[in-house]
């Protein structure tokens, strides 16, 4: 007998072909479903990037500056800044509008990944965490785009602001992956339930130990009592 041959084909890794036909499709389903996030959590990088840059121009840093110096708030003095620099206000407009539109794509991304599988939960949920909580850091002095007035603006009056937007989302994403967690656990609670089982299906009873009784003394030998 060929053991080298043996050895290999008990370590070969399983692959689709070797899966029952639903385990191949939530496995599928997994990697779909996985790739279409990491798709989304790739926007909300380029974009947290693309803020940052416009947040380190030298006129937007210098409104910053000034914010602190002279203790104004830091949106007014962006807001500041972007009126007097149109080419700054247009590039403004146009990365507050990319940023609201980001919310209908992680809203549906969020609902695929109810059709995870626990195995993979807890990666898409930090994934798109992580990609809201930059665009948020990003935006967090920034005035709302309303203020604005440009006519080439998506955000009409009275629609809540960017960083509204996604607190928002942040919020929707852990209630929606702490009950879908919630409901995993009440899948498969079975199998915790199984382990309290014996062989028959029925309840092991708890194990208890006996109480140690004190010695009793040797026969033949009497007790002694000492005085007090």
């Amino acid at each position: 007998m060929n053991t080298e041959t043996s050895d290999a084909s008990r370590t070969r890794p399983t692959t689709l072909a070797d899966m029952e036909p639903l385990a191949k499709e939530a496995h599928m389903n997994d990697a779909h479903i996985m790739a279409h996030i990491t798709f989304v959590r790739g926007d909300m990088g380029k974009l947290s990037r693309d803020m940052e840059a416009f947040n380190r121009h030298p006129e937007i840093m210098k409104a910053s500056q000034n914010a602190e110096k002279y203790g104004m708030p830091q949106a007014a003095a962006l807001h500041q800044a972007l009126d007097q620099n149109p080419k700054l206000k247009d590039a403004f407009v146009k990365l507050h509008d990319r940023a609201m539109a980001i919310q209908p794509k992680v809203e549906n991304a969020m609902d695929m990944a109810q059709g995870l599988s626990p195995k993979h939960s807890g990666t898409a949920e930090t994934s798109l965490q992580h990609g809201l909580e930059g665009i948020q850091k990003q935006a967090a002095h920034w005035p709302n785009q309303a203020d604005i007035g440009e006519q080439n603006s998506n955000t009409a009056k009275g629609q809540p602001g960017l960083v509204a937007m996604i607190g928002h989302l942040l919020k929707k994403l852990k209630e929606m992956f702490t009950g879908k967690k919630h409901k995993d656990e009440l899948e498969h609670g079975h199998t915790a339930t199984a382990s309290h089982l014996d062989g028959k299906g029925a309840v092991k009873p708890p194990t208890t130990e006996s109480p140690v009784k004190p010695a009793e003394p040797a026969a033949g030998r009497p007790t002694i009592r000492r005085k007090p």
